[in-house]
C-alpha cells in the first residue's frame, strides 16, 4: 500500500472494495461493487462536511442552494449531517435556523445506475408510497412546514429537471460532480476527499489529479501512470471493455480495442473511422523507458492499409515530427514518442496526439 495515497483510500483499501470493473458488467456483483464504491464516497463526503465548516458552506451554495434561496447559508451543525439510515437518504443535511426546519437529501451516484424510485423525472415512481423515495421523504418529514429537497448528485443520466423544481412537497434538482471542484478553500481534508473521489474513477476528480502528473524516474509511478491512461480513456469515452492492459518488460500502457456494437460515438468512433474498423487493436498509448532510465511516453496507432497510414504520418508529422512508420506483421503502425528535454504535464502531451489524429 502506498503511503502517500489519501488517507480516506487506505481505509476503504482495508474494506477489500475497491476493484476496478467494467461500466457495462451488468452483474450483480459488479453492481453491488459500485453501489460499494458509492456508499464509501458518500462517507468520506459526510466526514468531511461535519468537520470542515468551510467546505460544508461551499457543498451548500455550489450542490444545494438555488436560485430562489437568499445567499446566507443556513445553520447546519455537525449533528446536522447524517447518514443512512434511512435507506432513502445516502446523505441528509438538516437545519433548524429561525424557527424553520430545512432537510436536503443528496442521492449520490459514482456509477450505478438511478432506480425508478430515485428519479424525480418520474413522479409515478418517486411518490409511490412506500416505496418511492419521494414518498418515503414526505412521510419521514410530515410537518407540512418543513421545507425539503431532493438532489441527484453525480448521475449519468440527465433528468432534464430545472432548480427547485416542485414534486408534490418536494423541491428537486440535479448536480454535477464537476460543479462541487468550485470549493473556495481546499483544507487538507478537502483535497484528500478529492484524490480519493478520484482513485475511485469519479469524473471530473480523476481528470484533475490525472492534469498534475509527470511520470518520471523509473516505472516506479505505475499508479501515476493508470491515472493518467484511464483520465485519456475516458476522455475518448472508450468503454472499458475495449481496454485491454498488458504491461511488457520495460513499459506500461493499454490497447483500445474496436467495438462492432451500435451506439458507440464520440472521439472513439472517430478513433475507428481514422485507423480501421476492423482488426484486433486501434490503437496502444503508454510509457516506456528509455536506456538511460528516463520515462517516454508513447502513441501508437494501428490500420489496415499503407496508404491510410502514410497519411496519417504525415499529418503528424506536422506537430510531431519524431511520428515514424511502421509495419508489424499484418499490421501498419504509426509511432508517436515524447520528444527529450519538453517539460510537462503527461496529460497534455496525449490530448495533444489524440487532437491531431482525430481533428
Amino acid at each position: 500500500m502506498n503511503a502517500s495515497e489519501p488517507s480516506f483510500l487506505r481505509l476503504f483499501r482495508r474494506s477489500h472494495y475497491l476493484a476496478h470493473y467494467d461500466e457495462e458488467d451488468q452483474t450483480a456483483e459488479a453492481e453491488e461493487a459500485r453501489k460499494e464504491c458509492e456508499r464509501f464516497a458518500v462517507a468520506a463526503l459526510a466526514f468531511c462536511l461535519k468537520y470542515d465548516r468551510e467546505f460544508l458552506e461551499d457543498f451548500w451554495r455550489l450542490i444545494c442552494r438555488v436560485h430562489s434561496d437568499e445567499l446566507r447559508v443556513p445553520c447546519i451543525e455537525p449533528g446536522g449531517v447524517l447518514l443512512e439510515p434511512p435507506h432513502w437518504a445516502d446523505l441528509r443535511l438538516v437545519s433548524e435556523d429561525g424557527g424553520i426546519r430545512r432537510v436536503w437529501v443528496v442521492e449520490v451516484k459514482a456509477g450505478a445506475k438511478l432506480e425508478g424510485k430515485q428519479r424525480p423525472d418520474r413522479p409515478n415512481a418517486f411518490r409511490k408510497r412506500d416505496v418511492g423515495y419521494g414518498s418515503l421523504f414526505e412521510q419521514q418529514e410530515d410537518d407540512l412546514r418543513t421545507r425539503l429537497r431532493y438532489i441527484i448528485l453525480g448521475a449519468k443520466e440527465d433528468l432534464g429537471l430545472s432548480a427547485g423544481q416542485k414534486i408534490g412537497r418536494i423541491c428537486v434538482q440535479q448536480r454535477r460532480w464537476e460543479e462541487m471542484i468550485g470549493a473556495q478553500k481546499q483544507t487538507a481534508i478537502v483535497v484528500d476527499l478529492f484524490k480519493t473521489f478520484g482513485e475511485l474513477g469519479i469524473q471530473p476528480f480523476l481528470m484533475e489529479e490525472a492534469k498534475k502528473i509527470t511520470v518520471s524516474g523509473g516505472l516506479s509511478g505505475v499508479n501515476n501512470a493508470w491515472t493518467v491512461l484511464e483520465a485519456i480513456r475516458q476522455k475518448l469515452r472508450v468503454p472499458a471493455r475495449c481496454r485491454w492492459l498488458e504491461p511488457d518488460e520495460g513499459s506500461v500502457g493499454i490497447y483500445i480495442r474496436g467495438s462492432k456494437r451500435q451506439g458507440v460515438s464520440g472521439e472513439y468512433r472517430r478513433l475507428q473511422q481514422v485507423t480501421r474498423e476492423t482488426g484486433w487493436c486501434l490503437a496502444w498509448l503508454g510509457y516506456g523507458t528509455r536506456p538511460d532510465g528516463r520515462v517516454t511516453k508513447g502513441v501508437s496507432l494501428y490500420f489496415n492499409e499503407r496508404r491510410r497510414r502514410d497519411a496519417m504520418c504525415a499529418k503528424l508529422k506536422r506537430r510531431f515530427l519524431d511520428a515514424e512508420p511502421g509495419k508489424y506483421g499484418r499490421d501498419y503502425i504509426v509511432d508517436v514518442k515524447s520528444p527529450r528535454g519538453r517539460p510537462g504535464k503527461d496529460l497534455d502531451w496525449f490530448f495533444s496526439v489524440f487532437d491531431q489524429v482525430l481533428h
